[in-house]
């Protein structure tokens, strides 16, 4: 374990410069007016626009260099600025998640190597979980640009972190994280046992949380898509990845009931037990799986040949509070 950091930048200085003269600044800490005021062809930083880069570990590679590390009080700093960058509108967005992740697995990183275990730490990692949440539901569709299954080992990294440190030390976002935590890992024995033996079992987050694994592990389908949308718009960010399979499910299940020789049910029954908000949504889900769909009658054969769909991607789940979020994502990030 290294000492405590000394570095009270984003990003040491003698990296940025040196990330200049190779031409390795990530757009998104390129100053501007370096590109149109200096007489060379070098794009230039600064102090309140680079932040230092995550290095992967490797043999005579010293991370721990104390004027290197950036103390827990410098990091959380720097998460707030990275939390504030997820509003620009000058380029895509998930070039935007490209450069935070980067950035904030580097500020995770300086906090393992120094042993940080203080509240500012829960609350660099509680903010950190946030923002792979809200970007499992605004990039879960572009998959040639975003790796859903890393996003979530992401999400599954801090909670797992967030529950060693919530041991020693309390915050008021405890419950909330808990939640995220069942949801994320929604039918798993081992996290439930750990939260049901917990004094969090009665807070009404944990509790709805415990709700919903309980009903997915008794396969109410039904009840648990229209309890879904008692959830808060992050906890469906954190359900989001499994809700394919388990509308696939659902289906199979009012198949096997309702699916006898011809048999059809209209559109907006089966889009309200699905849970979807719209009929169209519901009807491109359904076409998706080579379900008929004539007008508004859906044809119900629990002889059909079942199709696998893509978990990781739930291309149909509309999460209506997050519609205009996509404006100013730091404001509902800093506020949830």
């Amino acid at each position: 374990m290294a000492g405590a950091g000394r570095c009270m930048l984003m990003c040491p200085t003698q990296e940025r410069l040196r990330r200049e003269r190779e031409r390795r600044l990530h757009i998104l800490e390129v100053d501007k007016h370096s590109t149109t005021e200096s007489t060379d062809t070098h794009p230039r930083s600064s102090e309140g626009l680079a932040v230092k880069e995550y290095v992967r570990s490797a043999a005579g590679c010293n991370l721990s260099r104390e004027e290197w590390l950036r103390p827990p009080k410098v990091l959380l700093a720097t998460v707030d600025y990275l939390i504030s960058v997820t509003d620009r509108k000058d380029h895509p967005w998930w070039k935007v998640y490209e450069f935070v992740d980067d950035r904030i697995r580097c500020v995770r990183q300086d906090l393992v190597i120094q042993g940080s275990e203080g509240n500012e730490a829960i609350s660099i990692l509680e903010k950190c979980t946030r923002f792979y949440l809200y970007a499992q539901y605004r990039l879960c569709c572009q998959r040639d640009k975003f790796d859903v299954k890393i996003n979530s080992d992401q999400i599954s990294h801090c909670l797992s972190s967030l529950t060693h440190l919530y041991k020693n030390h309390s915050s008021p976002s405890q419950s909330e994280m808990t939640g995220y935590m069942l949801l994320h890992n929604i039918g798993s024995n081992e996290t439930l046992t750990s939260v049901i033996t917990s004094h969090l079992r009665e807070d009404p987050t944990v509790k709805l949380a415990l709700d919903m694994n309980m009903l997915y592990l008794s396969r109410h389908y039904i009840q648990f898509f229209k309890k879904l949308k008692h959830l808060t718009p992050l906890s469906q960010c954190a359900l989001l990845i499994h809700l394919d399979k388990f509308k696939c499910d659902c289906l199979k299940v009012i198949e096997n009931a309702y699916g006898v020789q011809n048999s059809s049910l209209p559109m907006s029954v089966l889009s309200s037990w699905l849970g979807f908000n719209s009929q169209v949504d519901t009807q491109a889900f359904l076409t998706s799986l080579g379900v008929p769909v004539v007008g508004n009658k859906v044809t119900v054969n629990k002889r059909r040949a079942p199709q696998e769909v893509d978990a990781n991607c739930c291309q149909y789940h509309v999460i209506e509070q997050l519609v205009d979020v996509t404006q100013t994502p730091s404001l509902f990030l800093n506020n949830s």
